[in-house]
C-alpha cells in the first residue's frame, strides 16, 4: 500500500507563506497540540473555498508532522476529524485531482489489497505471563519425561530386538535396583523399616503407573529429538512465510486430506532455490491459521533428512531415529504434520535400510506416520527415489513447484516487505525494477531467490543501526587520538609525564574537537529517535487505514451510519493528507541526518555491487584453494622438491 503525496506548496514549513496558507489552524493548536474547537474556527473552516480548503488541510498537516512529537499527532488528528465535514475534504480533493475517487469507492477498492496487508504483518502476541507459564508447563513436561525415560519400567515388558538391546536393558535395570538400593540404605536408619518399606514401595509403583500411563495422557509435544517445531516458531514469531502460489498451498492440504484414504503424500518437487521450503513454510502457517479447516489444530515438524543419518545408533542395533521420532508423536501422531525435507538422502542406495523403515511408517496409518510431506529436486526425484526404490515414490503425489510468474515475484516481495519492515518508504517502480535487475545480473540464480537476498540487504541497510557521517567522524577522530596518544607514548622516553608541552597541547587539542563531535552526536542521537519513532507511526497508521478499508470493504450497500460516516473521512485524511505528510517529512528529515529509509534504485544497485563484490571475492578464494592443493600435490609427486 502506498500513499499519493500531493505537494500543497513550494514554501519551507517556516516561510510566512506556509504559516498564513495554514494560519487559520495553526493559531488554534495548543500547546500539547490538540486543537481549540470554537464556533468561529468551524464557521471559517465552512467558508473556505474548495482550492483554499485543499492548502490549509495540507500544509496543516506538514506543520503538525514537522513540529510535534509523534505522540501529538495521533491527538491533533482526532480534533480535525471534528471540524471539516467530508463533503468539504472530498470536495478540496477534487480541484487537485480530477481523476479523484470518492471515499467509499476507494477503500472498497482497497478491500483486497488491505486485508492482505493485515494477514502478513498482524500477529497475535502473547502476553508474558502466558508466554511464562508455557514455559514452565514445557520444563514440568519435559522433566517427567526425563525421569520416566531413565527410570520408567514400561519398556523392560518389550522384548528386545538384538543382543546388544538385551545388555542395554539389563544395565537399566541394574542401574535401577542400585538406586532404590542406595535410597533404603540412605532411609532405613532415620525412619526405621515400618516407615521406610511404604515409601520406596510406593516410589517404585509411582514409578511404573506413570510409565505404563503416561503415554496415554502425553500432552502434544513441544520438542521432537532430530525436528523443528514450525508450529510453535510461528506462535512466537520467529519463523516468517513468503507469499508463494496458493494453488500449491491448496494442493498439499488436498493430498493430505484425501490421502488418508488413498495413501498418496504430497511431495514437492523443484530446481534448488525456487522457493520449496518457502512454499512449506507458508503451509504451515496456514495450517497455524485455520485457513484449512480439515487440518486446524495440526501441529507441522520440519526435519532435515540428512540430521536422521548422523546418530546410527549402533549400541542399539541400526539406525533407530524413525523409531524414536515414531514414539516421541506418540497419541498425537494424527495431529502433526512431518516435512522431510531431502527426502532423497533417505533412499539413496547407501541409505536403502532407512527407505524401507519410511515406507513401512507410511503405511501403518494407525501406529506410523499420517501426515507427511517430502520436498526434494526433480533430479535427486528420480537418481535416488524413483531408481532404487519406486514403491517409495508411489506412495507421494508430486507438486511441481515452477518458476514464478513476475506478478507472483512481485507478491513475494511485496510479502517480505510488509512482514520485515511494514513502515518502509518504497520508491514508484522500486521492486519490479530490483526483480528486472537480479534476473538480468544474476541470470543463473533462482528467482525469488535472488532478489529477496538483495531486498533483505536493502531492508537491513535501512535500520536503526545504520552510522550517520557524524558518527563515522567521532569514530575516525577516536582512532585520531588513540594513535596520537600511541605514537606520544612510544616516542617518549620518559613515558606520557615527560610529554613536552606541544604534544599535550595535540592531545588536548583532539579532544576538545572529539568532545565537540561528541555532543554533536548525542543532539543528533535524539533527532534520529524522532525519526524513527515517525517512521514506526507511519507502519501503525498504514495498518490503521487497511483496518479501516476492510472495515468499510466488506460492507454492501452504501448506507453509512455515524460510525461508519467518521471512519470515512478518517480514511480520507489518513490517505490524502497524514501518510503523504508523513512521508515526505520522514524522507527530509533522513536526508538531512545522514540516514537513509527509502528502497529506491539507488540503493538496490548499492545493494547489488557489494553481492557482485563478495561473490568474486568468494571466487578468487575458491581458486586460491585449488591452487594451493595442485602446488602441494605436484611437490608430494616429485621428491626431489623435498
Amino acid at each position: 500500500m502506498s500513499s499519493k503525496i500531493l505537494d500543497f506548496s513550494n514554501s519551507t514549513i517556516d516561510s510566512p507563506q506556509f504559516i498564513s496558507e495554514a494560519n487559520l489552524l495553526i493559531q488554534a493548536l495548543k500547546q500539547d497540540f490538540t486543537i481549540k474547537k470554537t464556533k468561529k474556527l468551524r464557521q471559517e473552516l465552512q467558508r473556505q473555498e474548495p482550492e483554499q480548503m485543499l492548502s490549509t488541510l495540507g500544509n496543516f498537516f506538514d506543520y503538525v508532522v514537522d513540529k510535534s512529537l509523534p505522540n501529538n499527532i495521533e491527538k491533533c488528528f482526532s480534533d480535525l476529524k471534528d471540524l471539516v465535514p467530508l463533503n468539504k475534504i472530498e470536495a478540496a480533493l477534487k480541484t487537485k485531482d480530477p481523476n479523484y475517487l470518492p471515499a467509499f469507492e476507494s477503500a472498497k477498492q482497497m478491500f483486497k489489497e488491505a486485508q492482505y496487508f493485515l494477514a502478513i504483518t498482524d500477529q497475535e502476541k502473547r502476553s508474558p505471563l502466558s508466554a511464562k507459564l508455557n514455559t514452565v508447563l514445557h520444563a514440568i513436561i519435559s522433566f517427567l519425561e526425563s525421569i520416566i525415560n531413565a527410570f520408567g519400567i514400561a519398556d523392560f515388558f518389550k522384548p528386545p530386538e538384538n543382543d546388544m538391546q538385551a545388555n542395554t536393558k539389563a544395565q537399566r535395570i541394574f542401574t535401577l535396583l542400585s538406586l532404590f538400593g542406595v535410597l533404603t540404605g540412605a532411609l532405613l536408619p532415620l525412619l526405621g523399616a515400618v516407615i521406610t518399606a511404604p515409601i520406596v514401595g510406593g516410589v517404585l509403583l509411582s514409578l511404573a503407573a506413570l510409565s505404563i500411563i503416561y503415554p496415554h495422557i502425553k500432552p502434544m509435544p513441544h520438542f521432537i529429538h532430530k525436528t523443528v517445531n514450525w508450529s510453535k516458531q510461528i506462535q512466537d514469531q520467529t519463523l516468517s512465510s513468503s507469499h508463494v502460489n496458493t494453488k500449491h498451498l491448496d494442493e498439499m492440504a488436498k493430498a493430505l486430506i484425501t490421502g488418508k484414504k488413498v495413501k498418496s503424500f504430497p511431495m514437492l518437487i523443484g530446481p534448488s532455490g525456487i522457493g520449496k521450503t518457502e512454499t512449506a513454510k507458508a503451509f504451515a502457517w496456514a495450517v497455524e491459521k485455520g485457513i484449512y479447516p480439515e487440518l486446524k489444530g495440526k501441529k507441522v515438524f520440519y526435519i532435515n533428512s540428512a540430521d536422521l543419518l548422523n546418530a546410527p545408533g549402533r549400541l542399539e542395533g541400526g539406525n533407530k531415529e524413525l523409531q524414536r521420532l515414531n514414539e516421541a508423536m506418540g497419541r498425537h501422531r494424527k495431529n502433526i504434520i512431518l516435512i522431510f525435507d531431502e527426502i532423497h538422502i533417505l533412499c539413496q542406495k547407501k541409505n536403502n535400510i532407512l527407505a524401507e523403515q519410511l515406507k513401512t511408517y507410511l503405511d501403518d496409518s494407525v501406529n506410523g506416520f499420517v501426515n507427511v510431506i517430502g520436498i526434494t529436486t526433480q533430479q535427486e526425484f528420480y537418481r535416488d527415489i524413483y531408481r532404487y526404490n519406486p514403491a517409495f515414490a508411489r506412495r507421494f503425489k508430486q507438486i511441481r513447484i515452477e518458476a514464478p510468474l513476475d506478478r507472483e515475484i512481485q507478491q513475494t516481495l511485496s510479502a517480505t516487505l510488509m512482514q520485515k519492515l511494514p513502515g518502509v518508504i518504497l520508491e514508484d517502480q522500486a521492486l519490479i525494477y530490483l526483480q528486472k535487475t537480479t534476473q538480468d545480473t544474476f541470470p543463473e540464480a533462482s528467482q525469488p531467490a535472488a532478489a529477496i537476498k538483495i531486498l533483505s540487504q536493502c531492508i537491513k541497510s535501512l535500520s536503526e543501526t545504520q552510522k550517520s557521517n557524524l558518527q563515522e567522524k567521532v569514530d575516525q577522530k577516536r582512532q585520531e587520538l588513540d594513535l596520537l596518544i600511541s605514537e606520544i607514548m612510544i616516542n617518549s622516553s620518559q613515558g606520557f609525564l615527560q610529554t613536552s608541552e606541544k604534544e599535550q597541547e595535540s592531545i588536548r587539542s583532539a579532544e576538545n574537537e572529539l568532545k565537540q563531535l561528541e555532543e554533536q552526536l548525542t543532539s543528533l542521537q535524539k533527532e534520529v529517535e524522532k525519526l524513527f519513532e515517525k517512521r514506526e507511526k507511519f507502519a501503525l497508521l498504514k495498518k490503521k487505514v487497511c483496518q479501516i478499508a476492510v472495515q468499510l470493504g466488506s460492507r454492501k450497500n452504501h448506507s453509512l451510519g455515524r460510525k461508519q460516516a467518521e471512519l470515512l473521512k478518517e480514511y480520507v485524511l489518513s490517505t490524502r493528507f497524514l501518510l503523504p505528510a508523513l512521508e515526505k517529512n520522514i524522507t527530509a528529515q533522513a536526508g538531512s541526518l545522514g540516514l537513509r529509509v527509502v528502497i529506491d534504485k539507488d540503493l538496490i544497485d548499492e545493494m547489488i555491487a557489494i553481492e557482485l563484490e563478495d561473490q568474486r571475492r568468494v571466487h578468487e578464494a575458491i581458486e586460491a584453494g585449488k591452487s594451493d592443493v595442485h602446488v602441494r600435490e605436484k611437490g608430494l609427486s616429485n621428491p626431489s622438491n623435498t
